[in-house]
């Protein structure tokens, strides 16, 4: 059984959809030459811009994924409806 207080102390970086989502946005940005790190030496509003099209990115590829998701369960479960 989980504690109730542990469900709030758990560090955001811990949740794996958030590590994902991380890893996504850092691919994102190798692909175009940079890191999270090299984002501070930039200007500000360009910086800033990076950051919104890297989020929508993994958005994006987060919401594809979690689409993919629930159809292999739907798959799976018809298969299993129909062994039954």
């Amino acid at each position: 059984m989980v504690e109730k207080n542990k469900l709030f102390t758990t560090h955001v970086a811990e949740v794996p959809e958030v590590r994902l989502e991380m890893k996504i946005i850092a691919d994102f940005l190798a692909e175009k030459g940079y890191t999270l790190e090299k984002l501070k030496d930039l200007p500000a509003e360009e910086a800033r811009l990076l950051r919104i099209e890297a989020s929508k990115y993994a958005s994006s590829r987060l919401a594809e994924l979690e689409a993919r998701a629930h159809f292999i369960n739907i798959i799976h479960s018809a298969t299993q409806s129909a062994i039954a």
